[in-house]
């Protein structure tokens, strides 16, 4: 382990979102709102990046670019009663792949970075998430019974 991921590691104060890009196509994990731990993001964005080379029928070695994944950093943040996750700010990208003298974390792939997200899996936090993805399904939930934002025409 590089001084770059142990100094990712030792941070307290963030939480993670992740994006997925594909063929000019964006898909955020429950919007942009970073609620998540590291490793959980990237297990979670993998799963979704699977998904998607599934259901467009990529392979490893075909010729067309594979899915991008861009797991986001926030600093703070606090959820609300309903679940929502507020008062945080961006801070930047968490760079893979870069090399560690560039400030990266000098993974050589996704398949890398994944293998050790799973090397990080625990389960009191896996237990956390879990209750807070409840917490914002139900708030999703009221969102669509009140036809309120971008539920309104739901």
């Amino acid at each position: 382990m590089n001084a770059n991921i142990e100094a990712e590691l030792r941070r307290t104060d963030t939480k993670y979102s992740w994006e997925l890009s594909y063929d000019g196509t964006t898909q955020f994990h429950f919007g942009d709102s970073p609620k998540q731990t590291l490793w959980y993001a990237i297990m979670d964005a993998n799963d979704s990046r699977n998904d998607m080379i599934e259901e467009e029928n990529l392979e490893d070695n075909s010729c067309w670019d594979l899915p991008e994944v861009c797991i986001s950093r926030y600093i703070g943040g606090e959820y609300d009663e309903d679940g929502r996750f507020t008062n945080y700010e961006y801070d930047g990208d968490v760079d893979f792949f870069n090399t560690v003298e560039d400030g990266g974390m000098g993974f050589d792939s996704w398949d890398e970075v994944f293998e050790w997200a799973e090397s990080l899996y625990n389960r009191e936090e896996w237990d956390a998430q879990q209750i807070m993805v409840k917490k914002y399904i139900a708030y999703c939930n009221k969102l669509k019974e009140a036809k309120v934002g971008s539920y309104a025409n739901a």
